[in-house]
């Protein structure tokens, strides 16, 4: 985690079970009593960290809190008690257990399906038919997973707002947008996003920081670092509720947050939890700062730049190529993961940083070449075209 002074990296087969983690920490020679606080950076090792920081009786998340920042069905539930607009939970559970004609209704309207405890959009779908709905449903019958089926929302932008909180008061926020929607991933799109300026989006904050407060109460999220995501409906000039992370954002957001604010989330988030006096903040830089995640779809990597490549290019100021020659490279349409990479980016306005994260996409597209599983060789750029990626127009 970023804000310590040192890292020690021990690996564990399984961050969501506590007794793996503590196996690994037990045979590196440390004692649970050794720790002033026990957090995670990963979304499945929140509650985790919150079992083993309460065993412990070090400093950490409440078990409460750490398992309603898991459950978005719960979240929800929650939210909307407290007056906070989100989308209704029409089903949770077992697929097996769905009535999909009791639960959706006639005629039918599209609903969004997820893994209750599921993350980056992976088997994240929007559900436009009654068939659609029990071909999901048949595909996840045979596992032990649950479900969440709820209303879809229509919205202008989805925000992801990032900050930290200290004894109930926003410490920090951070405004920001993505592009395109994140599951539009599904599509082949690349994963766009930037942060907007608190001085020339005055507004937007002012709106963020209101409901953010008032959702981080009906949460009970008083203490830590905090991602939540919303939808943004300008005709009422509201935000909806989407999710909410009791960790830092994923996907090169703290760069981001970083670049722009000089801010490190995790440390200022660890600052919290353990009640340390919290840093000055300085003011933001000018510009626009974004990130943009480099495509992926599936085949063996033939030829790649490299990352000492994509921090020479003009306005990149952070990122990293994922891929080297002789690695497969993973499907970017099955999860909202940098698969191939990331570049953080500065331009003086945002027309020109989505500019410029087109032009960037596109470098590493063509530059990048695959054989893929039918023995064909050919440029990233000419796949994701044969398959109608969104990411050969990503600026569009």
């Amino acid at each position: 985690m970023s804000g310590l002074a040192a890292e020690l990296l021990l690996p564990v087969a399984d961050i969501g079970a506590p007794e793996a983690v503590l196996s690994a920490v037990l045979r590196a020679g440390f004692r649970p009593e050794h720790f002033l606080a026990v957090l995670s950076a990963k979304e499945k090792g929140v509650v985790t960290a919150a079992c083993l920081g309460a065993a412990a009786g070090a400093c950490a998340l409440p078990l409460r809190v750490a398992v309603v920042s898991r459950d978005k069905a719960l979240q929800k539930q929650l939210v909307a008690s407290a007056g906070i607009p989100a989308a209704k939970v029409l089903f949770v559970g077992s697929p097996s257990g769905l009535a999909a004609s009791a639960v959706v209704g006639e005629p039918f309207r599209p609903v969004v399906v997820k893994p209750l405890r599921g993350v980056a959009c992976g088997a994240t779908e929007i559900i436009t038919s009654m068939e659609a709905l029990d071909r999901y449903t048949a595909a996840w019958a045979a596992t032990d997973g649950e479900i969440l089926v709820e209303e879809r929302v229509d919205f202008a932008e989805e925000w992801h707002l990032d900050g930290v909180v200290r004894d109930g008061r926003l410490e920090f926020l951070s405004v920001g947008r993505y592009v395109t929607p994140c599951l539009d991933v599904t599509r082949g799109f690349a994963t766009q996003l930037f942060v907007f300026d608190p001085e020339r989006s005055a507004d937007r904050y002012r709106l963020a920081r209101t409901f953010s407060a008032a959702t981080l109460d009906a949460l009970g999220l008083r203490d830590g670092v905090f991602h939540l995501e919303a939808f943004y409906r300008p005709e009422k000039e509201e935000l909806w509720f989407g999710e909410c992370a009791a960790r830092p954002g994923g996907g090169g957001i703290p760069d981001v947050v970083r670049h722009k604010f000089g801010v490190d989330l995790a440390g200022r988030g660890l600052d919290a939890v353990l009640a340390r006096p919290p840093a000055l903040l300085g003011a933001p830089i000018a510009g626009a700062v974004g990130k943009v995640s480099l495509p992926a779809l599936p085949g063996a990597v033939t030829a790649a730049p490299t990352t000492d490549e994509l921090l020479a290019l003009p306005q990149v100021v952070d990122g990293q190529i994922n891929v080297s020659v002789g690695s497969w490279m993973a499907d970017m349409r099955r999860e909202n993961r940098p698969h191939g990479g990331l570049a953080v980016l500065a331009a003086d306005d945002e027309p020109a940083l989505l500019r410029r994260m087109a032009e960037v996409v596109e470098w590493f597209a063509r530059r990048t070449r695959i054989r893929t599983d039918t023995e064909r060789e050919t440029t990233l750029l000419a796949q994701g075209a044969a398959l109608g990626c969104g990411f050969t127009g990503v600026s569009g």
